[in-house]
């Protein structure tokens, strides 16, 4: 039976999992069904629109065109399976209507409200759906990142990418002069292409094309050609979160405190949007890194030119940062399994602890078994 006089203080540097986690903005994503012969579309329609425009920063908004009432409207005669397709999908029966993530809204005046924008906003969402685009003037690569930052549910997952006409001039016969990102086509299937996402914190592409020398409507201007992507239950309708091209991107490389300590700090990466960003951090900075930080939750906006803005934040946790055995077993002897640190001797309880805490093992201290030591660490650095 060995006796020991052992003192055990134990700090880890990254053998556990830290808690370090982004938060992604969720747009608010709305379908407008509408129809340009359609009378009560010329009176509904404004003022959803005009609520959509006061809040572009936070809402990708898709206009579909289907054939109710009226089968001659020219912009779902210029795309009538996609048009329909939709239609079908959220079983519409009339226009106007929108479709709020996935759920129908009134009809008429409750189409598309300040209030509801407000109940949506500053959510945030399990997956980040980012759009670029890159080519030529006429012909457009469209690259499609979605990174898990929260493990969704099992589900029939769908991705809908769709190019759409930003701004459409056209006299239409119910009166309405500008029409505002009118479906111009599905880049995936209209029903949507199923997708896996990916772990936590990994990323699955895809890439798709499309020529703007194609634009099947007179009045549809190239240069106003962006895509807008989103993800949705086929089987709940839920949109789980939607990007564009024309969206900011923010990414971060996070260095986790010492506990305890200010030695912290987030150094963000941006991309997309207009460029020219503004940085703003809840905590009073203005730079892309900031330093100095404990462990804690930090927000930042981030805008561009164009008046586009995303909102991230960033949760770190702290880590310790050595492994110190004291006593009569020399560290040569010790060795990192898993989250046990592993001697040569069994003590005569469990001993459980969060890493950093200290632990005294008082003089007379005695074994039960002699050829197995073992501490378990409970918890990591959170």
């Amino acid at each position: 039976m060995k006796k020991f006089g052992l003192l055990i203080l134990c700090t880890l540097s990254m053998l556990l999992s830290i808690a370090q986690t982004q938060q992604v903005k969720k747009y608010v994503s709305v379908e407008l069904f509408t129809n340009t012969w359609c009378g009560l579309c010329a009176f509904y329609d404004p003022p959803a629109i005009e609520t959509y425009l006061a809040n572009k920063a936070d809402v990708h908004l898709i206009s579909v065109h289907p054939n109710v009432p009226y089968p001659q409207c020219p912009f779902y005669n210029a795309n009538p399976t996609d048009n329909l397709a939709r239609r079908t999908y959220n079983a519409v029966s009339g226009t106007p209507r929108t479709f709020t993530n996935g759920t129908q809204q009134n009809t008429g005046s409750g189409m598309l409200t300040q209030n509801l924008i407000d109940s949506n906003i500053g959510q945030y969402s399990a997956l980040r759906i980012a759009v670029s685009e890159s080519g030529f003037s006429t012909t457009k690569t469209v690259t499609v990142n979605v990174k898990s930052f929260e493990t969704l549910p099992a589900g029939d997952w769908r991705l809908f990418v769709t190019a759409v006409v930003e701004l459409v001039n056209f006299d239409a016969q119910n009166g309405l002069t500008e029409h505002h990102n009118v479906l111009w086509q599905f880049l995936t299937s209209e029903n949507g292409d199923p997708i896996t996402p990916a772990a936590l914190n990994g990323t699955v592409s895809q890439t798709f094309q499309y020529d703007t020398n194609n634009l099947t409507h007179s009045s549809f201007d190239a240069n106003q050609v962006y895509t807008i992507a989103f993800i949705q239950n086929n089987n709940t309708k839920e949109v789980i979160n939607s990007g564009s091209s024309k969206d900011i991107i923010i990414d971060a490389a996070i260095t986790p405190p010492t506990c305890g300590e200010t030695d912290g700090n987030v150094d963000l990466n941006i991309s997309g949007g207009s460029g020219n960003y503004g940085i703003f951090w809840a905590q009073g900075a203005f730079t892309e890194t900031i330093n100095n930080l404990a462990e804690g939750t930090y927000s930042v906006v981030v805008t561009d030119n164009l008046g586009a803005s995303v909102t991230n934040q960033f949760t770190i946790g702290c880590c310790t940062e050595n492994l110190n055995l004291q006593g009569n077993q020399s560290n040569d002897e010790v060795y990192k399994a898993s989250n046990t640190i592993t001697s040569t001797a069994i003590i005569t309880a469990d001993i459980e602890y969060k890493a950093g805490q200290r632990i005294q093992l008082n003089n007379g201290f005695t074994t039960k078994i002699p050829n197995n030591f073992s501490v378990k660490i409970e918890e990591g650095c959170d």
